[in-house]
Formats: structure tokens, C-alpha cells, sequence
């Protein structure tokens, strides 16, 4: 039935250098203090979670696909997302996570809903691996609506 539901678009101001870069201050904090980053992570903190515009947050899976920290849903933390599609059956968590693994950095895209309007966007994020000083390996991901203007130009 999806494919009658139209794909919602978002104009903002997010640009892929601020997914680069705040996946990357975040890979810094975690290979010192873990714990502590992922505390803050899930506390919707700064410069976790953007203080002026809450949709520019970041997460956090292990290889394992499990979510250990999310910014701005944070009752999420813990969930197992293996074999979980996004609204349109991709499963775009498990396919993070093996460009992660194979390519240690990248770029997906997926269908993923707004929690405010409910309604389903195009969705890019910046994904990248990393370990901590507790031997964990993270994959810690930044993502952005796509704007109308790039949906269009789509084929």
C-alpha cells in the first residue's frame, strides 16, 4: 500500500559537512569516555542533539545492530533492529551497519517518518566506525531529511 502514500520532502538547513562533523566529535568523545558520551547522547544533550533545530541529532548502533543511543528518542536505546525494515521494507539498519563493517565509513538512504507530522521522508545518513577506549566498536551515524529540491531531481 506504500505505494500510494507520497514521500514527504523537507527544506532545512542541514548540510552533509554537519553530519560529517558531528559524527565525527562524537567518534572523538567515545574513544575517550563511552559511557559518558552515550549518557549525553541519550540525554538529548549538546552538541548531541543541535539546540536549534532537533532534527540534526545523532546515533549510535553496535555491530550487532542493537541501538545504544539516540539523541532524541531515547525510549529506543536497547532495541535489536536486525531484520527491521524502514516504512518501505529496506533494511536500512542492517544495511548500515554492513557498510560500516566493510567500508568503516559511508552514506545510506531510507524512507523514515518524522515523529512530529508522522509523515514519510527520504532520509540520508552519514555512518561511521569507530572504537571506544572500552574495546567496543561503535557505528555512529548523523542523518538529514532530503530537501524537496533533492527528491526532485531524482529519476
Amino acid at each position: 500500500f506504500l505505494k500510494y502514500l507520497p514521500i514527504g520532502c523537507m527544506d532545512s538547513d542541514i548540510t552533509d559537512e554537519r553530519l560529517v562533523d558531528l559524527v565525527q566529535k562524537t567518534i572523538e568523545d567515545l574513544k575517550s569516555d563511552p559511557s559518558g558520551t552515550l549518557a549525553l547522547i541519550n540525554a538529548g544533550e549538546s552538541p548531541y542533539v543541535d539546540s536549534t533545530n532537533p532534527n540534526l541529532y545523532v546515533f549510535v548502533f553496535d555491530t550487532n545492530v542493537t541501538l545504544l543511543g539516540n539523541g532524541v528518542n531515547p525510549q529506543t536505546v536497547g532495541t535489536h533492529y536486525s531484520g527491521k525494515p524502514d516504512a518501505v521494507g529496506n533494511m536500512f539498519r542492517d544495511d548500515l551497519t554492513e557498510l560500516a563493517l566493510k567500508e568503516g565509513k559511508g552514506w545510506i538512504s531510507y524512507v523514515y517518518s518524522n515523529p512530529e507530522s508522522l509523515i514519510l521522508y527520504k532520509k540520508k545518513s552519514y555512518i561511521e566506525l569507530c572504537t571506544g577506549t572500552d574495546e567496543v566498536r561503535y557505528i555512529v551515524g548523523a542523518g538529514r531529511y532530503l530537501n524537496c529540491s533533492e527528491i526532485q531531481e531524482e529519476p
